[in-house]
């Protein structure tokens, strides 16, 4: 996540595209015309959820994983009278956690950093700068200088980040895992979005961009590349202004994304062939107003948070796991959904609070979405 004025707003939406990293480690899933018939079940209210007290603790904000076991969080802890960046470390799947060391980033503007772990030594974590480790947290250096990064993924031995220099577009930069050199991307003319979706899966690489300058169409476009980035194709997402808040990637070829096309509410999508094309898959207009945070299980398995009303925080979840024909609700309710993400299939964590004010808590999911538990850092 990026920090400063510039990219406040953009980091603010950022939150919600961080993708659980264990196909693509993350900081954000998976994407035929066919006619959807949406049916919402009804479901017996959630009983009230319990929040860990973070006051005086752990807050968490950003979460990165390898498997179902094995998880860092980025959040942050009393220090005296402020507030600092820490981390937390769990191998047994959240039953408890322990602390490793930080680098020595610092939240700016309310936006929190970003972290991603590719394997168990190597870790990323940034502000602006960009930090490395090679022995899972012991230690930290500061990584080879592209520019402020706003967004950082891992995928197949990679790891891809979307910088800016100054007051300057957003360039994409790609660097081998073992440390070498990092490369710009040519975008073919096309301006990767500040801040914005980028996703990867095995050799292919999804991000959302702006069309050249000497173009007549004001759209965003999505660039794909199947080829780790040596050549993109880019394609035209039909949504005017508004856009798409995020790419989730389950294959090269199945990827999910969340967009407000004009005169419209938000709407999942997918794509069944390397986002060349993406179908509608809920919802009916008018029917449920989805808030726009989601994240993908598997090529048919999908979470999304509804807003109560338009412009108000999302509220409650639903889950489709037959690729957008029926939805159900899943739990608990009542609570302001920030961020989701699947680790696999089943295996799944979520950001949420009760107001947009209070800290953020952890939910763990072990059924594929259909039902959260917090998770607790005390002790």
């Amino acid at each position: 996540m990026s920090f400063g004025d510039r990219h406040t707003e953009v980091a603010a939406r950022q939150l919600s595209r961080v993708r659980v990293m264990s196909r693509v480690v993350v900081v954000i899933a998976a994407m035929v015309s066919v006619v959807i018939v949406l049916c919402v079940a009804a479901v017996e209210a959630a009983p009230a959820t319990t929040l860990p007290v973070v006051s005086a603790g752990f807050a968490p904000r950003s979460f990165t994983a390898i498997n179902d076991r094995e998880w860092w969080v980025l959040g942050s802890k009393a220090c005296g009278r402020r507030r600092c960046v820490a981390i937390e470390h769990t191998t047994n799947g959240g039953a408890s956690f322990a602390p490793i060391s930080t680098p020595p980033i610092t939240p700016q503007g309310g936006v929190v950093p970003g972290l991603a772990f590719a394997n168990r030594r190597d870790g990323f974590a940034w502000d602006k700068a960009l930090w490395v480790t090679r022995n899972g947290g012991r230690s930290w250096a500061h990584a080879t200088q592209i520019g402020d990064v706003d967004t950082l993924i891992v995928a197949d031995g990679y790891v891809y980040a979307l910088a800016y220099r100054g007051k300057a577009d957003d360039q994409l930069w790609r660097s081998s895992l073992d440390g070498g050199p990092w490369t710009r991307l040519d975008t073919n003319g096309y301006t990767p979005e500040a801040g914005g979706p980028l996703a990867a899966h095995g050799a292919t690489i999804i991000l959302a961009a702006s069309p050249p300058l000497n173009s007549l169409v004001a759209d965003q476009y999505e660039l794909v590349s199947t080829d780790r980035g040596a050549q993109f194709v880019a394609h035209r997402l039909h949504v005017g202004v508004e856009g798409c808040s995020g790419f989730d990637a389950i294959s090269g070829r199945v990827i999910w994304t969340y967009c407000v096309p004009p005169r419209h509410g938000g709407q999942l999508r997918r794509s069944v062939n390397a986002g060349r094309t993406f179908t509608k898959v809920g919802p009916p207009d008018g029917q449920i107003s989805f808030g726009g945070a989601f994240a993908a299980a598997s090529a048919t398995t999908a979470i999304v948070a509804d807003a109560d009303e338009p412009g108000f925080p999302r509220k409650r979840p639903y889950l489709t796991t037959d690729a957008g024909r029926h939805y159900i609700a899943a739990g608990p309710t009542g609570l302001y959904w920030i961020w989701f993400g699947f680790i696999d299939s089943t295996h799944g964590v979520a950001l949420a609070s009760r107001s947009g004010l209070d800290p953020l808590t952890l939910f763990v999911t072990t059924n594929g979405g259909r039902s959260y538990r917090p998770v607790s850092f005390q002790g």
